[in-house]
């Protein structure tokens, strides 16, 4: 949920759905996520799984994230029910999308 202040960082014809989001779901600028990233992303001498289930939009705005992608970046992606995808994070190597919305075990 973007705060007033960065509103125009969001497509226009996106704006009618943004403000239709409850009160209690918004995370305005993505403090709460952003806040979930160190966790997630940290990386150290033993490898690790963290799985996270969560919705679409919480994957995307992750992805996005990782790919760089502007800020709205994550309304654009789209994903299906039980869609997997996975992030990886290595020492001294960017992170990395290895999938994205994967439904094959489906």
């Amino acid at each position: 949920m973007p705060s007033p202040a960065r509103r125009a960082q969001y497509p226009k014809r996106w704006w009618p759905w943004l403000d239709d989001v409850p009160e209690q779901e918004r995370d305005e600028d993505a403090v709460e996520l952003s806040a979930a990233l160190p966790h997630l992303g940290a990386v150290g001498g033993q490898d690790r799984c963290e799985l996270v289930v969560t919705h679409n939009f919480v994957i995307g705005w992750f992805v996005s994230r990782v790919l760089q992608a502007p800020v709205s970046g994550w309304m654009g992606l789209d994903s299906a029910n039980c869609g997997l995808t996975i992030v990886r994070w290595e020492s001294g190597r960017t992170p990395n999308v290895v999938t994205f919305n994967d439904t094959g075990h489906l």
